[in-house]
């Protein structure tokens, strides 16, 4: 009982993980000028969107493997940031791939993610080799089936045309299949959830801050007119109803959690994925209905 609590003591937040978020965050926001180009080319709607898609899923899933790994073992690595800022460059060129074309820089996209998620792999490697027993082996574990994933999606640069993107989403897709497979030797060694918690729900609450940046802009300049005024009270109601939903949502699986009914993480991720895919999406959207 002593070691359960010890696990779960009061956890806050680091000024690293705050800013390997924000990076992350501003990243993601700035390939939604994809959405814009769909409104621009309305015959290319479905292309776009799937380009959008098959570029933010592999950034967003990169954040979560680093973010899982600090969970459970950030306070017993030496040095964190010099690892989490590594990532940060990886990251800068995975946003720098963000093209229409995504076909002619997906090598550098492809480069980028691995490089994020083998850094991610060899912090695993590295608290098994340092820690015994149940730490030493769920790391080892977790490492082990990062790496498979990983492995098989940087193959895809050894393929062409659409054959690539779906041997990149196979190293996706068993990076999350194989710990699902692996469900009752993980918790072993738990997740912080309410850390966990924290950390999700400042991401979101950084993307929303995005979004209002956006509406700001918009009035700048334009106080006295009732139309512009009226188009940002709506989209600041949207904005706001997102964000309701999303914490009525987010506080009840908190509550879960301190009954001992805890969620299913992967599903939990999605839902974040899906709420962030939510909030990234009106930034576009206002921007090109804005009145001009």
């Amino acid at each position: 009982m002593a070691k359960k609590v010890a696990i779960f003591e009061e956890r806050k937040v680091s000024w690293l993980e705050l800013f390997f978020d924000l990076i992350f965050v501003t990243a993601v926001s700035s390939t939604t000028h994809l959405f814009v180009s769909i409104d621009h080319h309305p015959d290319h709607t479905l292309l776009y969107f799937g380009e959008y898609l098959l570029m933010v899923t592999p950034m967003f899933w990169a954040w979560i493997g680093q973010t899982m790994f600090y969970n459970r073992f950030g306070e017993k690595m030496n040095r964190p940031e010099f690892f989490m800022l590594s990532q940060m460059f990886f990251l800068i060129l995975m946003t720098a791939s963000f093209d229409l074309e995504f076909s002619d820089t997906f090598y550098t996209f492809i480069i980028g993610y691995a490089g994020i998620r083998l850094i991610t792999v060899i912090q695993y490697f590295i608290v098994g080799r340092r820690h015994a027993g149940k730490f030493k082996y769920v790391a080892n574990l977790l490492g082990s089936e990062f790496l498979i994933g990983i492995l098989i999606s940087l193959s895809s640069i050894f393929f062409e045309g659409d054959l690539r993107f779906i041997i990149m989403y196979i190293g996706i897709f068993l990076d999350i299949l194989l710990p699902l497979t692996n469900s009752k030797r993980l918790k072993q060694v738990p997740v912080h959830f309410p850390h966990l918690a924290e950390r999700f729900g400042l991401f979101v609450i950084i993307t929303f801050g995005e979004t209002i940046v956006a509406i700001t802009n918009i009035l700048v300049g334009h106080t006295k007119e009732p139309y512009t005024l009226s188009y940002v009270f709506l989209s600041f109601t949207i904005i706001a109803v997102l964000w309701a939903s999303y914490f009525h949502s987010f506080e009840h699986i908190v509550d879960q959690n301190k009954k001992n009914k805890r969620p299913n993480l992967t599903l939990w991720s999605l839902l974040h994925y899906c709420r962030h895919h939510d909030a990234c999406s009106q930034y576009p959207s206002i921007i090109f209905r804005a009145p001009q």
